[in-house]
């Protein structure tokens, strides 16, 4: 009973915080055509990954928009590679144990603050599993005056689903779902006309992709060897080098040559792998066609880029993840084609897995999937909200 009451008086006390006015935000004014993104940190490269396969296509739109991102993932050199605008705040889990949830939330919040106000802009994209309260208070005192977009992956594990609420989309004027590689829409217009659900989004068209020879020569592999891609996860959240080791004896034994992925945002330097090549590098995908097969974790990213690209694979999830339903994810796609699923590694059952997908019939790359990519669909959804402070006060938006 007094643990209820107490948590009720921390919630009173968050909201009570977030409606506290701003002067500056009484006196904002925006910019046309300028786009702010916000990423936050995730166990890997999915929210960071959505928001810039959006970002470029509103760049391919529009070359003259002036696109900004803010984030809390710490593989903020990826976004300033990609040709963008950055600027980082440390997520709260890496910000120290002397640091309390309220004082990050007010860091975060002020950062956020002077980041718009620097840039100014008429449009904010958040990708996230829900906003923080710090990003909640941001998104009251500047509602009216910023159009506020919330890119929203819908597959997360059942105890998860408490906490997406319509309490928070209701803070967004527009909620778009990427939707699941085993789905595909043509923009799907919610009853309310405010969420819409778009097709699954990935950074690189297939077109981009270097083609076989040439990935091999820039991997300095065999060219008539059979070759396999393993990335396991950023082994920041769950345990992935015995299991990485494991499968790399066994596709050795089978006689591949192994490339393993690290992450650029793992946070530890992991020892020799055993593999004949790791690479660091970012989007991997651009390699793919140099593999013939690939063992990965469950992620948003993973799967969608290999069936996208026509990537045999064996699926091993991470059921350790706080949300992400990555056992669901890989299920559903087993049903596409070429891709199996092990959710406790058997060395003789992988072996055999693997013996399947080698015998299997060829589809031609990317034959799995048709559609356009999501990433266009959501660029086209959010363009025109970055109108700027006149269009906004000849509609009557700014109060």
């Amino acid at each position: 009973m007094i643990d209820s009451v107490k948590h009720r008086a921390r919630e009173l006390l968050k909201e009570l915080w977030i409606l506290v006015p701003s002067l500056r935000a009484l006196r904002y004014w925006n910019r046309e055509k300028v786009y702010l993104f916000l990423p936050i940190n995730g166990v890997g490269l999915g929210h960071l990954t959505r928001c810039l396969a959006i970002a470029r296509r509103i760049r391919q739109r529009d070359p003259d928009a002036t696109i900004v991102f803010v984030t809390t993932s710490i593989a903020l050199p990826l976004v300033h590679r990609a040709g963008f605008i950055c600027h980082h705040i440390p997520p709260a889990a890496l910000a120290g144990r002397s640091v309390s949830q309220a004082d990050w939330n007010r860091l975060f919040s002020k950062s956020l603050e002077e980041v718009i106000q620097l840039y100014r802009p008429s449009c904010f994209v958040f990708d996230g599993s829900f906003p923080y309260v710090g990003l909640r208070r941001v998104l009251r005192r500047y509602r009216g005056r910023i159009e506020r977009v919330w890119v929203k992956r819908g597959l997360n594990k059942a105890a998860a689903k408490g906490e997406e609420a319509g309490i928070y989309t209701s803070r967004f004027d527009r909620v778009i779902s990427p939707q699941e590689i085993s789905a595909q829409v043509d923009i799907a217009v919610g009853d309310d006309a405010v969420q819409f659900a778009v097709n699954p989004v990935y950074l690189l068209d297939r077109e981009e992709l270097l083609e076989r020879g040439q990935a091999r020569h820039l991997l300095s592999l065999d060219a008539e060897r059979p070759c396999a891609y393993v990335q396991l996860g950023a082994g920041n959240i769950n345990e992935v080098e015995d299991l990485q080791g494991q499968v790399i004896r066994a596709l050795k034994r089978w006689g591949f040559l192994v490339v393993v992925a690290r992450s650029p945002i793992a946070l530890q330097d992991s020892g020799p792998t055993g593999a004949d090549r790791v690479i660091m590098d970012y989007p991997n995908s651009r390699y793919y066609e140099a593999f013939d097969l690939a063992v990965m974790a469950g992620g948003y990213n993973s799967v969608c880029e290999a069936v996208v690209y026509g990537v045999p694979t064996i699926f091993i999830p991470n059921v350790s993840t706080g949300s992400d339903d990555q056992l669901k994810r890989v299920n559903q796609v087993r049903r596409k084609g070429y891709y199996e699923v092990m959710t406790a590694y058997d060395d003789k059952r992988f072996l055999s897995l693997v013996d399947g997908l080698m015998a299997s019939e060829r589809l031609p790359r990317g034959a799995t999937l048709t559609g356009e990519n999501g990433a266009v669909q959501a660029a086209a959804l959010i363009a025109p909200l970055a109108r700027g402070e006149a269009h906004m006060i000849e509609t009557g938006r700014v109060e």
